[in-house]
């Protein structure tokens, strides 16, 4: 399977030949929000499983690779976030469409690999018409590198869950819109427990906590080497502290999503 960002800059020459061996992905790196999307640990000291991305302007966001659409949401216009602006009105500073797909490849040894890839905060219709470009009147049905699809052109209902509808890699998403005001879209890849545990299981890639030297596992799905190493001496503790000065974070946070 062939994987692609969820931002295609265009890249001048000069960027390219001081890049690393993908520069495509350098650029996109530098998209990283500093604030609170930094994987895999946030400001806050908070997990967070994904990482804002905000290339500054209305880019499109697109599909990593094939697959289907588990479930997603469009809205009509932003929301606010609880808080006003100089005339006292409700400031419209978030975003709340999404899109998740599956994503389903074969390896190297027949076996079957599922996982997820999760856009949020993508900008709402209004805004897409007025700051990007305007919205076509007649969306075609199948998505496209260039276009928005139907599917995605009119606001729903909540959130809708498709049966069978599928997209390409590199298909337009939406583009990225906000969350209390900081422009960015949360982009996250994960897999569920029997996803995980049946790719990565024991007898294929045992675990070798305490080797000093491990090993790579005699596999065709698998080169190279990965592993982490924690060096000794380390304190852990069972969760973060909390930090008074984010506790207006946590209460906004908490009103979006009652929302």
């Amino acid at each position: 399977m062939i994987l692609s960002p969820p931002f295609l800059p265009t890249l001048d020459a000069d960027f390219i030949k001081n890049a690393g061996p993908d520069p495509l992905m350098d650029a996109v790196d530098k998209y990283e929000s500093g604030h609170s999307g930094i994987y895999p640990i946030a400001f806050d000291g908070r997990w967070h499983c994904g990482t804002h991305l905000n290339p500054r302007k209305y880019v499109p966001v697109h599909a990593i690779a094939d697959g289907e659409v588990v479930a997603y949401s469009v809205r009509q216009k932003a929301i606010s976030c609880h808080r006003k602006n100089h005339e006292g009105t409700e400031h419209l500073d978030s975003n709340t469409g999404f899109v998740l797909l599956r994503h389903t490849t074969e390896t190297g040894e027949g076996r079957v690999m599922t996982f997820y890839s999760l856009y949020m905060h993508l900008l709402d219709l209004d805004n897409t018409r007025n700051r990007v470009k305007p919205m076509l009147k007649m969306p075609p049905e199948v998505g496209s590198a260039t276009v928005l699809p139907k599917w995605l052109s009119y606001p729903t209902d909540g959130v809708q869950v498709p049966a069978n509808l599928k997209v390409n890699r590199k298909d337009i998403l939406g583009y990225p819109g906000m969350c209390q005001g900081q422009p960015h879209i949360h982009f996250e890849i994960f897999m569920t427990e029997p996803d995980f545990a049946a790719w990565f299981e024991p007898s294929m890639h045992p675990i070798q906590l305490g080797i000093q030297s491990p090993t790579t596992p005699v596999s065709k799905d698998y080169w190279g080497h990965s592993y982490f190493v924690i060096p000794g001496g380390q304190t852990f503790i069972s969760r973060p502290p909390v930090q008074k000065a984010h506790a207006h974070f946590f209460r906004n946070c908490r009103r979006v999503r009652s929302a």
